[in-house]
């Protein structure tokens, strides 16, 4: 208890928050007297948000009401001053008064947040400070800023010209293709059924293409009768020589990996693509012993078969590798001389004079042929041109003269050059 007479200084109260809470402030109300009265208490006490001390009902207190006024419009992409994760509070006494002080949005540093700018609405809160420039952004709004999405990748379309030029292109490429494989490697070698007054044009063709007295100065001798191809390498008919030439020539057509029928008709042997064929006499050099040539001239029904005729000499190193075992086995049956029979055969690509024209095709060969006592040198070409195949046999005991082979190889070719037909 307290010693009584004491005087009585009453507190100063305030509402803290507006849910009604009464807290004592910085000087606590000291009552003196518990036997006062509870009218004298009353009348000591504030009249507003007073409890009663005595228990019974309470004195209704007034909760301020704090009014939150919308703040003004901000410009877009600028954000409020205040952070939008701090509450919204006062500081200081109350305003006792019937209506409590209103938040100044525009004072610097002041704490209110107006709705709009609370919700992140653009163009919402409250506008900056005339001059002050715009409000740094705290790395909180920097978090919750939403980075708009990238631009789509854009495609580029392709034009439908270009489309189409581009099938307009490959519909020529294979166009071209189609005619080139047409005209080169069709089945096809000519007419069905060649006319009777073509086949004997042909043959009179032919036996003017070959080989002529004239090319001779001096004159060699002639000889009735023919060598044959230069490369058929067959100087017999009998069953054992068509059995061995079989099996050779199959051989021979495996290593080149080309058809077995090209391979036969470019040594000469029948075809229904030839038209007419023809062979020169053997020609010999009388001051010369051993010194003979001889020709074939082959005239096939188009360029189709000629083309795959010279396949086989295309090339001059495979062509050698794979028919020195064909002239092997071919000795026996080798045409008729002084040095028969014969052991051994090498063979190598060779080159002789040729005159300029893009139309000709040439390919030389020398074969030799070796007995015990003696050898056979054979300077065997092959020209090709159209439907024109020709092939020339030059041989001798060592070699056959340069000078004399120039002019035979020259006059064949000029022969044939001259039954080409005009290019178109």
């Amino acid at each position: 208890m307290e010693s009584p007479g004491r005087t009585e200084t009453p507190g100063k109260i305030e509402t803290a928050s507006r849910f009604g809470d009464v807290t004592k402030s910085d000087t606590s109300a000291k009552i003196e007297n518990p036997q006062k009265s509870e009218t004298a208490l009353k009348a000591e006490a504030p009249t507003k948000g007073v409890t009663s001390l005595t228990g019974t009902t309470p004195a209704k207190i007034e909760e301020p009401q704090t009014k939150v006024e919308t703040a003004k419009p901000v410009e877009p992409g600028k954000f409020a001053a205040a952070k939008r994760d701090e509450p919204v509070t006062k500081t200081g006494a109350p305003d006792q008064s019937s209506e409590p002080q209103k938040a100044d949005p525009t004072k610097p540093g002041s704490r209110f947040v107006g709705a709009a700018a609370l919700s992140g609405t653009p163009g919402s809160g409250p506008a900056p400070t005339p001059g002050s420039g715009p409000a740094p952004i705290a790395a909180e709004e920097e978090r919750d800023t939403l980075t708009p999405p990238p631009p789509p990748a854009r495609q580029r379309r392709v034009s439908g010209r270009v489309v189409i030029l581009l099938v307009v292109i490959l519909l020529v490429i294979g166009g071209a293709l189609g005619w080139y494989y047409k005209r080169h490697h069709s089945a096809k070698t000519g007419p069905a059924t060649p006319t009777s007054a073509q086949i004997q044009a042909d043959e009179t063709l032919a036996g003017h293409l070959g080989l002529q007295p004239t090319d001779f100065s001096p004159p060699w001798s002639t000889t009735p009768g023919s060598q044959g191809d230069a490369f058929a390498s067959v100087g017999t008919t009998s069953a054992a020589a068509t059995s061995a030439k079989t099996a050779a020539m199959t051989t021979l057509a495996q290593c080149l990996k080309l058809p077995t029928t090209d391979v036969s008709r470019a040594f000469g042997g029948s075809s229904p693509a030839r038209t007419a064929a023809s062979a020169s006499a053997i020609y010999a050099d009388p001051g010369a012993t051993g010194l003979t040539s001889s020709s074939v001239v082959d005239i096939l029904r188009g360029p189709v078969a000629e083309h795959a005729d010279f396949k086989v000499f295309s090339d001059p190193a495979t062509f050698a590798t794979c028919y020195q075992p064909y002239a092997q086995a071919m000795l026996s049956y080798a045409p008729a001389t002084a040095a028969a029979p014969f052991t051994s055969v090498t063979v190598q690509a060779t080159t002789v004079p040729t005159i300029a024209n893009k139309r000709l095709h040439v390919q030389a060969f020398t074969i030799s042929r070796t007995s015990g006592s003696a050898t056979v040198v054979t300077t065997a070409v092959a020209i090709f041109g159209g439907r024109f195949q020709t092939t020339l046999a030059m041989s001798s005991p060592s070699g056959f003269p340069a000078a004399t082979e120039g002019v035979l190889v020259k006059a064949l070719q000029t022969r044939l050059v001259g039954a080409l037909p005009a290019a178109k």
